[in-house]
């Protein structure tokens, strides 16, 4: 979870987890599943740990199937999670 300015810890929207990742929206809801996304009624939220632990291990899964075409997206963006 990402903390608010309050110091709370705040679920992430697709939104936010896109601009975070650097990746379209489209790319967050396909692979919701893999990033450990809770479903609340129609609306995903994610948590961003878990988002780091399951980029990391999929990161350590070369030509997963399921990514497809978006592994070299998907290291860029583990890539830079890792790194900060």
């Amino acid at each position: 979870m990402v903390k608010d300015v309050s110091g709370r810890e705040e679920l992430l929207t697709v939104e936010d987890l896109a601009a975070l990742l650097r990746v379209p929206r489209s790319w967050v809801y396909s692979h919701s599943g893999d990033l450990g996304a809770y479903k609340l009624g129609k609306y995903l939220r994610f948590d961003w740990e878990r988002v780091r632990e399951r980029l990391a291990k999929l990161g350590r899964q070369p030509n997963d199937p399921i990514l497809g075409s978006s592994n070299e997206r998907l290291d860029s963006a583990i890539e830079r999670i890792c790194n900060k």
